[in-house]
């Protein structure tokens, strides 16, 4: 990852740490056994592409990561209206700092409208409930 990449997710996991309801957060995808307490928010980067401005012939930089938020689940409608509560939390602390603090640098998360997921691979663990949203984080190149 770039510098303006790792600066994008650890800027998004402070906003995200800040979030009221969620426990934890980390820059990467930690796997199942290394999540912390949750609610919790993971990120996966899939990689960075060059994009065009509509306006001229510059292109920017874009990053692109999955967020990943995982629920506890003892009973699936708590679980649901927690969902329901913290989702819009994450996309509006975003809209709120869309720089990131970065210059030249505008972030957007977007919550594509996939289905929760449901997420068991051990007996001895509980199982959770998996929010996918995508995060982007776009700098400007000279």
């Amino acid at each position: 990852m770039s510098d303006v990449a790792e600066t994008a997710a650890a800027a998004f996991v402070a906003l995200a740490g800040d979030v009221a309801g969620i426990e934890s957060a980390y820059d990467h995808e930690p796997g199942i056994e290394g999540l912390g307490q949750l609610p919790c928010v993971t990120m996966l980067y899939l990689g960075a592409k060059r994009v065009g401005q509509a306006s001229s012939n510059v292109e920017d930089l874009e990053h692109t990561w999955d967020v990943f938020l995982y629920l506890r689940l003892s009973q699936y409608e708590p679980a649901q209206t927690q969902m329901r509560e913290l989702v819009p939390l994450l996309l509006a602390a975003v809209r709120v700092k869309p720089t990131l603090d970065i210059e030249d640098c505008w972030a957007n998360l977007l919550d594509e409208l996939a289905r929760p997921e449901f997420v068991h691979d051990q007996e001895d663990r509980p199982a959770m409930l998996l929010k996918r949203l995508k995060f982007t984080a776009r700098k400007s190149e000279p």
